[in-house]
């Protein structure tokens, strides 16, 4: 890589060279079945030079990284017009990425889906299970003439688990996992919720069409965060399409709330030390206690908005130019209580693990409208029985500013987010008929 550099730099002003390598073994279950035991690894190489004034970029996979200058030299000639500096040397954080109990050879893993499948099946016997378990090592090298010299590894430990029972004219589908650079009790709680799910979900019960208190689970809250993430992301504001652009420092959200992009959470499933441009991973908090503070940002967006980058130009999986996006999402509520008591609190009310169609919507608009894909009906503080042909219809910046409750002190990963459970009040669901 080192000698790459040496000879773009006879050719370019600026040459930056970035390396990603993944192993991973994932084992697949389908139908109550072994599906299929992969091991696969994969190597991405992307060189980014800077030559009068343009940019050239090229790709390759594998070891060979000769043809790569060349092709970005020729694509220079028509690339788009580049001033910024590329980063200099910089002290990067310590930040735990990887536990030895992540360390999992094949047999443990088919192991693991094999006590998921076999606990599901037995829900019912024609109850169909599904399971994906996987380990995912990573390497990722970055260096640039300007001084810039980083690597780091971590590996990842990632449970998916599924149930699907049709009975008549019921279906049900079900669904729950984490991924984390921690390996602890996921799989039995993946177990637990999915049965839990199940046994709640075989009763169907009615409900009409009005306003609830709504509980979220950190599972139902992606479509729910969504918009806000899409609001601070630095090339929306950079575009014009966020609302937020003049929106810095002003209060628009309840003081409860709060929202960071922390890359440096030991072991969290998007932590790395820096980005895919080279700058130092931290912690951002995009709303704090209400307040809109900071957008997300590379260094394109922030050079265009007079910031700094924040450390999010991540990159695709095959390498391409960064753009900015989130690592690990935290929310945070002041007011929270046990969920055993956020739940027993509600009289009557509904609980959303899971939206379908909500992404469809306008992110900047803050609206939210989606079908309850998984949804319970709560009354007198206890789950009786699943929510069916319902939709539900949030502004989330309206309700993130009027309508929260609370939320529960205990936290979930839901995949990159981190998160309670969150109580709204006044929430309208569309019941059909």
């Amino acid at each position: 890589m080192q000698d790459l550099i040496a000879k773009a730099k006879e050719q370019a002003q600026q040459a930056e060279l970035y390396q990603i390598t993944v192993t991973e073994t994932p084992v697949r279950y389908e139908n109550n079945k072994l599906k299929g035991i992969d091991a696969r690894s994969r190597q991405i190489n992307a060189l980014r030079i800077v030559k009068d004034g343009k940019l050239g970029f090229a790709t390759s996979t594998g070891d060979n990284l000769q043809p790569l200058l060349d092709m970005a030299v020729t694509n220079a000639q028509f690339g788009r017009e580049w001033d910024l500096p590329l980063p200099g040397a910089a002290s990067l954080p310590q930040v735990e990425l990887t536990h030895p109990s992540t360390v999992l050879d094949t047999d443990t893993l088919v192991g693991m889906g094999e006590k998921l499948v076999g606990r599901l099946s037995k829900c019912h016997p024609d109850l169909l299970a599904s399971a994906d378990i996987n380990t995912r090592q990573t390497t990722t090298k970055l260096i640039n003439s300007q001084g810039f010299a980083g690597e780091y590894s971590k590996r990842t430990f990632s449970i998916l688990g599924g149930a699907d029972l049709t009975e008549g004219k019921n279906f049900l589908s079900l669904y729950a996992g984490f991924i984390s650079g921690k390996l602890e009790d996921q799989l039995e709680k993946t177990i637990a919720s999915l049965v839990e799910n199940f046994e709640y979900g075989r009763t169907n019960v009615p409900v009409k069409s009005d306003k609830y208190t709504v509980i979220f689970t950190p599972q139902g809250l992606g479509d729910i965060l969504s918009p806000l993430l899409e609001c601070a992301n630095g090339l929306a504001v950079e575009k014009g399409f966020s609302p937020w652009k003049d929106k810095l420092g002003k209060k628009l959200f309840s003081e409860q709330f709060s929202l960071y992009d922390d890359a440096t959470i030991p072991f969290g499933p998007a932590s790395c030390l820096f980005d895919g441009e080279g700058t130092p991973a931290q912690s951002t908090a995009i709303i704090e206690k209400g307040v809109v503070n900071s957008f997300i940002h590379n260094m394109v967006t922030a050079k265009a908005l007079g910031h700094k980058s924040t450390g999010n130009g991540f990159r695709s999986k095959n390498g391409e130019l960064s753009s900015p996006g989130n690592s690990n999402v935290v929310l945070d509520i002041t007011e929270t209580q046990p969920l055993e008591q956020l739940l027993g609190s509600v009289q009557q009310g509904i609980l959303i693990h899971s939206l379908m169609g909500a992404w469809a919507g306008n992110p900047y608009g803050g609206q939210v409208n989606g079908n309850i894909l998984l949804g319970f009906l709560i009354e007198d503080g206890r789950i009786i029985g699943r929510v069916k042909d319902c939709m539900v219809s949030v502004n989330v910046f309206e309700a993130l500013n009027h309508q929260v409750l609370g939320a529960s002190s205990e936290k979930e990963w839901a995949w990159n987010v981190l998160a309670p459970h969150l109580k709204l009040k006044d929430i309208a669901i569309s019941a059909k008929g």
